[in-house]
Parts: structure tokens; sequence; C-alpha cells
């Protein structure tokens, strides 16, 4: 891929694929799970927004304590606890049931998401803009395989359960495999006091990368959570159509991820995420809207790409432009972007049941639109700087 990868980078980029495909296996099985349980689109939501809340828990301590005792035991830990709620959630019986096993799988899904970027940014300190946007673009390429597996599974009359067990076999495997790999020592053995906490909030401009990543993820989490169950209220199609929503969205983000990581060379960050932010304003007010599924998946291919590059490249420049500890800054970034892939979705099954999943879908274009609000006030501040 690259000469300048290292044995760890390959893993990095293993380490999204399995973790897109605990966070695929419920939104993919979602119709399926919601006539199996008889849950509504709110209660479907609210497994996602619950399986967040435990992950922005467990990604503060994960990020706190990683500093003192490695990356190593926290990350590790992460995939076997995502496969032993895959295993519980596989033989759950009711909603509750599937619930607190989805909390387990949210524990194990916080390790590796708090962990797996910082990693990245310690294994390249002075280019972590190009590897981050490589490696995170793996994460949709694990939803695009996912998506496929899953849905081709479905049709084919393979039960949630089941995939539920495929997840857990595919995680806790990975896990195996990263336990004997070698990582970079501890740098330092310090703790993190609250007041270095604090003090990074109190950088002002800092809340501006704070509310585009938030964005981001709101807008990711639409598609990647939705997009199935759209299909299949709009379109009436097989598992297999809905899947490849899913296939078509999570393609065009990891095409726009590897594509940004040598096209930044060419084209100032800004401008790509003022041109990102513009397309995905035009093609999402268009897409709820289409009653044809070719010119739907077009429009969804575009609104990968248009949202493909904000959450690592908002990462990235945030580490260069703040003196502070990356780890901790990093986490914390991650912790307001994990918070709105589990807000949305929550509030999307909500509206969906109160109004119409289609009226819904127009939050997208409005979140674009705030992003390139926000784009404009950094670009304001950066020169009122130099």
């Amino acid at each position: 891929m690259n000469k300048c990868f290292k044995v760890l980078d390959y893993y990095t980029c293993l380490g999204y694929i399995a973790l897109a495909s605990s966070n695929m296996v419920i939104p993919i099985c979602l119709p399926d799970i919601s006539k199996t349980l008889s849950t509504s689109l709110t209660e479907g939501g609210g497994s996602e927004a619950v399986k967040t809340l435990f992950a922005i828990i467990i990604i503060l301590l994960c990020g706190i304590l990683s500093n003192r005792y490695g990356k190593k035991l926290f990350l590790v830990s992460g995939y076997y606890l995502i496969a032993l709620g895959s295993l519980l959630a596989s033989n759950s019986s009711n909603y509750i049931s599937l619930l607190i096993s989805i909390m387990i799988m949210g524990v194990g899904s916080g390790s590796a998401i708090a962990l797996i970027n910082p990693l990245v940014i310690d294994l390249h300190p002075n280019n972590s803009v190009k590897f981050l946007n490589i490696t995170n673009a793996f994460y949709p390429i694990g939803i695009m395989l996912s998506a496929i597996l899953f849905g081709e599974l479905l049709t084919l009359g393979i039960s949630w359960q089941s995939i539920f067990k495929i997840v857990a076999l595919i995680t806790f495997t990975f896990g195996i495999s990263l336990n004997i790999k070698k990582f970079p020592p501890i740098a330092g053995h310090y703790r993190i006091s609250l007041s270095l906490i604090k003090n990074i909030f109190l950088l002002k401009k800092l809340w501006l990368y704070i509310f585009i990543i938030f964005l981001a993820a709101c807008i990711e989490s639409v598609f990647t959570f939705w997009s199935r169950s759209f299909i299949d209220v709009y379109y009436d199609s097989l598992p297999r159509i809905g899947a490849i929503s899913i296939v078509i969205f999570s393609s065009a983000m990891a095409l726009g991820r590897l594509v940004a990581a040598n096209l930044y060379q060419i084209i100032s960050i800004n401008k790509l995420m003022f041109i990102s932010a513009i397309l995905g304003i035009v093609v999402t007010l268009i897409l709820p809207v289409t009653s044809n599924i070719i010119i739907f998946f077009i429009l969804l291919f575009l609104s990968g790409i248009s949202i493909s590059i904000f959450w690592p490249t908002i990462l990235s420049i945030a580490n260069d432009d703040f003196d502070t500890d990356k780890t901790i800054l990093t986490i914390l970034l991650t912790c307001f972007g994990v918070t709105g892939m589990g807000i949305f979705p929550l509030i999307i099954g909500l509206l969906g049941d109160t109004i119409e999943l289609k009226l819904s879908f127009f939050l997208v274009p409005f979140c674009f639109f705030l992003i390139t609000i926000f784009l404009f006030k950094i670009r304001f501040k950066k020169v009122l700087s130099n």
C-alpha cells in the first residue's frame, strides 16, 4: 500500500474492518430484529443510542488510562468484549436482553474507537493527515464488506442471530491476532489530570472542530444506520438491495478518504472540506424526494464522497493546531463524533415514527449547512491569527 506503512498500520486497518462489522450488524439486521422482537423505529434507533452512551464512557476512561498502562491492553480487550456482546445478542429473546448485549458491545467498541486513531498518530506524528485518511478508509470498507455479506446471508434465509455469531467470531479472532503483536513503548507513564482536560475544553477554537466532527458523524450515522430501512420502507426490496445502499455509501466514503490522502498535497484541506460540504448540501436535498432507485443510489454515492474526509481530517488538523496532549485531544474529539453517531439514529427513528422517515432525512442537508458555517469561522480565525 505504501512503503512507509508499518506492521501495526495494517492491523489498524483490519481493526477498523472488524469494528465496522460489529457496528453494522444492527442496522443491517434491524428490520429482521424488529419482526422477531416486535420493536419500533424509535426502539431500533434507541439501541444504537444505548450502545453509544456506553462507548463514550469507555472512550474517556481508555484515553486516560492508556497513557499510564498502554494502548494494547484496552484495544485488545475491546475486541474481546465486542465478541462477547455479539454472542449474547445472538441468544436474545426480547428487547431488554438485546439491549444488555448491545451495552457490552458498546463498551468494547468504545475501547477500539478510542485508541485506533491515537495509535496511528503515534506511528506517524509528522504525516498524520495522510495516514489517518488511509486508515479511516478501512472503516467504510468494513461497512461495505459487512453489508454485502450480511445482506446476502439474510436474503438466503440465514437468521440475524447467526449473523451476530459471525461478528463474534470475526472480532474474537482479530483480538487474538492483535494480542501477539508488539506495540510502541508507553511514553512517559504519567497520569492525565482533570486540569489538562479542562484546559483543552477552554480552547475556544477547538469547539469549532468539535461541532464539525459531531455533525459529520450525525450525517454518517443517518446513511449507515437507516439506509437499509429507508429502502425497505420506500422501495419494498429484498434485503440484498437494502444492503447494496450501504455498500454504495461506504464505498464512496472509502474512495473519498483514499483520494483525499493524496489530493491534499495539491488542493488545500480547507478547500477540499468546503467543496465537500457544498456538494453534500445539494445532493442530500434531492435524495429524500427521488422516486427512482437508480438516482437514489447515485445521490447516495455522492453523499458518501461529500462526507468522507471530515472525521479523519478534523482529527489531523486539530492535532496540528493545538499544542496539547495528542491522545487526549483525539479522544475528546472522538467522543463528540461518537455522540453524534449515537444520537442521530435515535432522532431519525423518533421523527420516522412521528412524521415520516423520508422527511427526517432533510436533517442531513441542514447538518451540511452548519458544517459550512463552522468552516468559514475556522478560516476567518486562521486569517486573524496570521
